[in-house]
């Protein structure tokens, strides 16, 4: 039973993958045509051509739906089906017209385990949730009951204590060290999170799509690894400059120190690509790390440059409560300018056989009316400097759209709203210095989530295809930066509450 189970035909089924049967019992032959809805607004594509009185067995994906039109007796049906991993499905063509898609073996359950290993981490943080609240109320009652306990646990390590009020002091340091802890914890918590996400992503994903990244347009649990590394890096920015400058270094120094580290980053990305390939005359420019330290040298220097070492005693008491905005006003213009910037680039420079501001992955897109429009401007952009050879080829994006040219996701000008990605978390950390009332955080980076997800969902006409400007990673939007900057917002409020 498993051994015809996984069978489709003289093929196995693997990971995603459905079986369909085709009976055709008509007078006439019958052609086949389909396509993914993965592939936006694509032409179908010929699949088979089925004889009369003939049985065809074809896999299929599952992952998103499939178009299927069948044309014969110069007539043609166009339908959409969805198929569930493993499972094999029947279609009957006959004289009348098409039958129903029929089960003809039950799917298996592609989504169990991972729905399983939910279920184990909601009940493990369900009984920390308990066992930290049991914690913190027996605490609670030591202290507010039964105070001599501490006294006599203090005396016994540190000697006698003082009566002349110095328990005051020492109360408060302690509250500002927790304070300060909890802090560091989150932003701790958030990025080892963020580093599992990404190692298990690298090495497969468990085989879901949804631990895959988009082929074009549309965001994923692997799509928002990226922003969210460089949106930490962006608050671990403020915190180390913070540090650096109360220890008395000079802007030079930290300015020669971020140059160093960027150029580092460049360097060991370089390396990494090279891994692989070894070729100079093939080998990718573009990366990752190059990505994060070209952002990080724009972001760190920024805020290098224009940080306030002003008191923040001596703002006017009506003024304290925008105080992260008063010290920051300088770098947001920066930043507004480097989005137009992107923006001027995404949709005014003019590509050769292309409308100008298309945003599309070229290939089979529109009917293939685009086919060597892949990236638009911001992949022209890239083929102009790196030529062909240097940049790299999607694999998924030729699977799909059957695109001709290469597009580099990590290329030029999506710097610049990584750049945007990286200052929104380094906002955050500005946040954490400016207010020290853990309330007061927690309002400030709610506002800031609710505004970056509004104008994305803006951008985007709150859809995967809609609005000027989509969710796409490759392209590194807008709309993208913020949609994932506001759930960075919220990641972070979670990990400082809990």
């Amino acid at each position: 039973m498993t051994e015809n189970y996984l069978q489709c035909g003289n093929k196995k089924l693997i990971y995603d993958e459905a079986c369909l049967h085709i009976y055709n019992t008509a007078e006439s032959s019958v052609h086949i045509f389909s396509q993914s809805t993965d592939c936006h607004q694509c032409s179908l594509e010929p699949l088979m051509e089925i004889l009369p009185a003939d049985h065809r067995t074809e896999i299929i994906q599952t992952t998103y739906r499939t178009i299927f039109q069948f044309s014969f007796n110069n007539s043609f049906f166009k339908n959409t089906f969805v198929f569930e991993q493993h499972g094999h499905y029947g279609i009957n063509i006959s004289n009348s017209g098409i039958s129903e898609l029929s089960e003809i073996l039950p799917a298996n359950s592609a989504n169990g385990p991972l729905f399983t290993f939910l279920w184990i981490l909601f009940g493990g943080w369900i009984l920390w949730f308990i066992g930290s609240y049991i914690f913190t109320y027996t605490q609670l009652y030591i202290r507010l009951f039964q105070p001599r306990l501490i006294v006599n646990e203090a005396e016994n390590d540190l000697g006698a204590i003082s009566r002349s009020g110095a328990s005051t002091p020492i109360l408060s340091d302690l509250s500002r060290e927790i304070c300060a802890n909890r802090r560091i914890q989150s932003l701790d918590v958030f990025r080892g999170i963020t580093i599992s996400l990404m190692l298990f992503v690298n090495y497969g994903g468990g085989k879901y799509w949804i631990f895959q990244h988009s082929t074009w347009n549309g965001i994923t649990i692997a799509d928002v690894i990226f922003p969210w590394f460089a949106w930490i890096m962006g608050t671990s920015i403020m915190l180390s400059l913070n540090a650096h400058l109360r220890n008395s270094v000079t802007k030079g120094t930290l300015l020669m120190k971020v140059f160093l580290r960027s150029l580092a980053l460049c360097a060991i990305g370089i390396i990494l690509n090279s891994i692989k390939n070894n070729n100079t005359v093939t080998l990718r420019f573009p990366g990752v790390l190059q990505r994060l330290a070209l952002a990080y040298l724009i972001v760190a220097s920024l805020e290098t440059l224009f940080i306030s070492t002003q008191n923040r005693y001596d703002i006017p008491r009506t003024l304290k409560k925008i105080q992260d905005w008063l010290y920051s006003w300088i770098q947001w213009i920066f930043m507004l300018i480097l989005v137009g910037f992107y923006c001027f680039g995404l949709f005014c420079i003019k590509v050769p056989g292309c409308p100008t501001g298309y945003l599309g992955p070229g290939g089979l897109h529109k009917n293939s009316s685009y086919i060597n429009c892949t990236g638009g401007s911001a992949g022209y952009i890239d083929r102009q400097i790196f030529t062909f050879k240097h940049l790299y080829n999607s694999t998924s994006l030729r699977q799909v759209y059957h695109t001709q040219i290469p597009f580099d996701p990590e290329g030029l000008l999506g710097i610049l709203t990584t750049a945007l990605t990286m200052f929104l978390g380094a906002h955050a950390g500005r946040i954490v210095l400016c207010y020290t009332n853990p309330k007061g955080r927690i309002i400030r980076w709610a506002f800031m989530a609710v505004i970056t997800g509004v104008i994305a969902g803006h951008l985007c006409g709150w859809s995967k295809e809609g609005g000027s400007m989509p969710l796409n990673k490759n392209l590194w939007t807008v709309s993208f930066a913020l949609a994932t900057s506001s759930m960075a917002f919220c990641m972070k409020i979670f990990y400082f509450v809990y």
